[in-house]
């Protein structure tokens, strides 16, 4: 009871730096006050013991596992399909891979602010990326599991991995629903806007300067967005021809009227073009009504005929009265 009241009666270490305030300069010696302050600063971290190794490694391997342990349970399509799995560890290294790059960014003119770059960390990109591929229900498991990863990575520091966390499920949201490639523009605006909110919210309760507020909330909440979005729509094309997915940022390409096939059949099969159309317009608001896919019926509906632009006399609505060449 005594040395508990002994501890409670010590008051905490607090350490005051100026603004450009030097901390140390090359050639001096480096003392115990020095550490301290580099580390109040999020400059200086102390070394990997292999305790630590050990169980980061573990946790890793234990995250990895529920992520696979849920789609045995709830994805099975995804579990049987190995270069799907492939495709959900290659956006999680990648992510956080970038994340530690981001984090280990120093600004020494103001490493106020450099400590705080783990609020770059993309953790929306990976759930974007695996929503718009995969299932966004398991996009938000693997942005949990990401935000976790990303508290430990920068010495268990939870604002990182709260801003990490709900910046990755407003990029799930902001993308489950596309209708059009614009939306991920869109989708990075949203991550972004609700970081800053997030992040002034962390200043607010650590009671950082409002300077520091307003910087790091304005800079680095609207760049994480930025970066998420430029990431997804960077590496989404490539993710697509890689595995063989059909995304649905794909099927509004194809859906495109531009799209040089679709312009074919337009000049020469106009009738079964506008056809086409029709039957894309009835057939969507009939996926609607019943719960389906309306884009993917929609674009099916599209290129159905699509075979009339070299073989119409192939289709029963064009042999008038004359053999059937589908009939041997």
């Amino acid at each position: 009871m005594q040395q508990q009241e002994a501890a409670e009666s010590v008051p905490p270490v607090r350490v005051n730096i100026q603004y450009k305030e030097r901390i140390i300069s090359q050639g001096d010696v480096v003392t115990e006050e020095h550490m301290v302050r580099l580390q109040a600063l999020g400059l200086s971290r102390p070394g990997l013991t292999l305790g630590t190794l050990i169980g980061t490694g573990l946790l890793v391997a234990l995250l990895m596992a529920v992520i696979l342990l849920y789609t045995y349970i709830h994805q099975r399509d995804i579990y049987r399909k190995s270069s799907y799995l492939y495709l959900i560890g290659i956006i999680f290294l990648m992510t956080l891979i970038v994340s530690r790059a981001v984090m280990a960014i120093n600004i020494t003119q103001w490493p106020e602010l450099g400590a705080l770059f783990g609020f770059l960390a993309p953790v929306a990109a990976a759930g974007m990326l695996i929503t718009i591929l995969l299932d966004a229900r398991l996009a938000m498991l693997v942005v949990v599991n990401l935000a976790l990863l990303l508290s430990v990575m920068s010495g268990n520091n939870f604002q990182f991995a709260l801003v990490g966390f709900i910046g990755g499920v407003t990029g799930v949201f902001s993308v489950s629903k596309l209708s059009q490639r614009g939306d991920l523009v869109k989708a990075g605006i949203y991550v972004g806007a609700i970081n800053v909110i997030i992040i002034a919210i962390v200043g607010l309760i650590n009671g950082s300067p409002w300077y520091l507020i307003a910087t790091s909330a304005l800079g680095l909440g609207v760049a994480n967005g930025l970066l998420s979005s430029i990431l997804t729509n960077g590496a989404l094309p490539y993710l697509e021809t890689s595995f063989g997915i059909t995304s649905t940022v794909r099927l509004l390409e194809l859906s495109n009227p531009n799209n040089p096939l679709l312009k074919k059949l337009l000049t020469d099969a106009p009738g079964t073009y506008h056809h086409s159309i029709l039957v894309g317009n009835l057939a969507e608001a009939a996926a609607e009504s019943v719960g389906a896919e309306p884009l993917v019926v929609r674009v099916g509906a599209y290129y159905h005929d699509i075979g009339k632009i070299k073989r119409p006399y192939f289709f029963i609505e064009n042999q008038l009265g004359g053999d059937n060449p589908m009939i041997k």
